[in-house]
């Protein structure tokens, strides 16, 4: 027995830190209950093993060991645990969650992507946009390394059409990316030429924004059950993407410093824009707000507006708004066959809806806080009226053509 206890001392350790640690994040206790029952299954692994502690390597072998003892959701828990465990054993100590594995770039190229982030940052890039230009120049570095590239110097033509129809099925968005890419190295003297037009011209489908009638939003609004906590905080966040066109990100990203109910306003700078932007607080927004924030937002220091809805009571991801977004349009019924039907949707239905009511193209950009011109050619799609007013007569068919088209024609014949 005393054997025993010298052989889990450490583990014990980390095993309660790791139980506190979750009981401060606010975990239920069912949840702990769950969680202390696949800890018990890792203890019996390292007593049975004479182990004197734990680390990632035993994570695995637990797993590949009870992954044919237990039932698929066992099974999962048993992941899961293991997962968070590894996170609090490496020192991170707030956020527990497993994190999709990223590509890495190539140690060889690694420098040269570097200089290129600082690249853009000088421009004033945002932060999405550095992460997409990471992610598709890795693919490309990725691939290169596979074709037994060394130097970015010594990059051909030829390399670059191969990485271009091995990369993924959007083309569009790497042809765009991995252009800027190339056309960094040539400017900066890293390649002698220029090899952003080696990257074949892709045309990206340009689809009508999907919109929705007023009765389906109305509907939609509607059909959210606000007698639950996590309905009030989903109601709150469909408003505000209804009623104001905010973005996900946005709308994940709010503080409790940006609502004023003594002004009665929302104040945020714009995460894709860095554009700051304000609304007037609509009665039912406000009502709505405080009716999440006095009965269903959890205790938390943390600064954000909406937070999970379980533990760790962290803000929300903007994929979650999305995602409940998705999930109300079905659950209401609304038909969405052959059309986007998320919060960019109803950003999309508030834009036309005040293109209905006149109002100008540049007050509809300022109201959805875009930062330029550009992004108007959206709504005056939109605006199918308007186009149509714009139309021209089809003149008469005359000469050669004409006579190509008189047997089709009345009284052709």
């Amino acid at each position: 027995m005393e054997q025993k206890s010298d052989n889990v001392a450490c583990w014990l350790k980390l095993r309660e830190g790791f139980s506190q640690n979750l009981k401060s994040l606010g975990y239920s206790k069912r949840t702990l209950i769950d969680y202390s029952w696949a800890l018990n299954k890792i203890e019996r692994f390292i007593v049975d093993h004479g182990l004197t502690g734990y680390s990632g390597e035993i994570g695995d072998r637990v797993l590949a060991e009870t992954k044919a003892k237990y039932r698929k959701g066992n099974q999962r828990l048993m992941r899961t645990v293991v997962c968070r465990l590894n996170d609090y054993s490496l020192g991170k100590f707030e956020i527990l969650h497993m994190e999709t594995k990223k590509a890495q770039c190539p140690k060889q190229f690694a420098e040269k992507l570097h200089g290129y982030i600082g690249h853009l940052g000088k421009l004033e890039r945002s932060e999405s946009t550095i992460k997409q230009s990471v992610h598709y120049c890795t693919q490309l570095l990725n691939y290169l390394n596979l074709q037994g590239v060394k130097n970015l110097s010594d990059v051909t033509a030829a390399h670059i059409y191969g990485a271009f129809i091995d990369s993924n099925n959007n083309k569009s968005c790497w042809a765009t990316f991995c252009r800027s890419f190339l056309n960094f190295l040539h400017k900066s003297g890293i390649h002698g030429t220029d090899l952003s037009v080696a990257i074949p011209t892709t045309r990206r489908p340009q689809p009508l924004p999907s919109t929705y009638s007023k009765p389906e939003i109305e509907k939609l609004l509607s059909s959210i059950d606000r007698s639950t906590g996590l309905g009030q905080r989903n109601y709150a966040i469909v408003l505000l993407a209804a009623r104001f066109g905010m973005r996900s990100s946005d709308i994940a990203n709010l503080k409790l410093a940006d609502v004023n109910f003594q002004t009665k306003t929302l104040s945020f700078v714009q995460k894709k824009t860095s554009v700051p932007q304000k609304f007037e607080l609509l009665p039912e927004i406000e009502s709505a707000l405080q009716c999440y924030l006095i009965n269903a937002r959890s205790e938390s220091s943390e600064p954000f507006l909406f937070l999970r809805d379980i533990a760790p009571f962290t803000g929300i991801k903007a994929s979650a708004v999305k995602t409940l977004v998705g999930r109300q349009f079905k659950k209401a019924g609304i038909p969405t066959a052959g059309k986007k039907h998320g919060p960019h949707s109803l950003r999309m239905t508030l834009a036309s809806e005040l293109i209905l009511e006149k109002v100008p193209y540049t007050v509809v950009g300022k109201i959805l806080g875009h930062d330029s011109d550009g992004a108007l050619k959206n709504y005056v799609r939109l605006d199918v009226e308007a186009l149509r007013s714009c139309s021209l007569t089809v003149p008469t068919p005359t000469g050669l053509f004409a006579g190509m088209l008189a047997p089709y024609m009345w009284g052709g014949r």
